[in-house]
């Protein structure tokens, strides 16, 4: 459980996510989704109940090395008043600089489809003030930024949510492609719902259903409801 200002956002959550498996996280607004990736990132505490990773308690001790297993893309990227090249390789844990590994990570992210269209291509100077990107661009910025930083699991908050349904495809097929083990993510978007091995539906604060894309195709309402709608990125 988690209680904020004395409302329960998240009650009676169990949760097993194992490794290898991709995971979609969908549910009405206010559902508790956000609040759901806080927790799993060590952000926030659970008044009740305990959060396991490999068997162990998640604890204050242990948080830094735990999260040293993520890589972890926002709806809304933060931009360094820095150039391209240094928004995605901020926060690396690679030691050295790798060239090779940068042009790999610009082609996979899809960054590199935009990048000659930027007055400096690669050294374009970029800032949340002065944004040259769209939307859809600057989280395909972030999706870079977490394939180079690399990681056991890559957690995704609708992270696609500005992108169009191509740019999203050819995104996608490259993160299922990498070297990520374990991929959760938090979505609207119905053409997102085909990349996950198992999808939870959140309704109130609390799993409503959760399965295979077919399973819940065939048993739940809020996801026939969802695959029905138009998918459209926001821009």
């Amino acid at each position: 459980d988690y209680n904020f200002e004395k409302k329960i956002i998240l009650n009676n959550i169990n949760m097993k996510i194992k490794k290898g498996n991709s995971v979609g996280v969908i549910g009405r607004s206010g559902s508790g989704k956000s609040t759901l990736v806080d927790l799993i990132l060590g952000l926030l505490d659970p008044k009740s109940g305990k959060i396991l990773a490999d068997g162990q308690l998640l604890d204050g001790k242990e948080l830094s090395s735990y999260r040293k297993y993520f890589s972890y893309v926002p709806q809304k990227l933060y931009l360094l008043e820095a150039s391209l090249k240094e928004n995605i390789i901020f926060g690396s844990k690679v030691i050295n600089n790798s060239e090779t590994m940068l042009t790999e990570v610009l082609k996979a992210s899809q960054v590199s489809l935009f990048i000659d269209d930027l007055p400096l291509g690669i050294n374009t100077l970029l800032s949340d003030s002065h944004l040259s990107l769209s939307g859809g661009q600057k989280q395909a910025v972030g999706i870079a930024r977490a394939l180079y930083n690399g990681g056991d699991i890559l957690l995704l908050d609708e992270a696609t949510s500005a992108m169009d349904a191509r740019l999203e495809q050819s995104v996608m097929n490259q993160i299922i492609a990498s070297e990520f083990k374990t991929i959760i993510a938090v979505t609207h978007k119905p053409t997102m719902l085909q990349y996950f091995d198992e999808i939870y539906v959140f309704n109130d604060g609390m799993i409503e259903a959760n399965g295979s894309y077919e399973e819940l195709k065939a048993s739940n309402k809020f996801f026939n409801k969802m695959i029905a709608l138009p998918d459209q990125a926001e821009n």
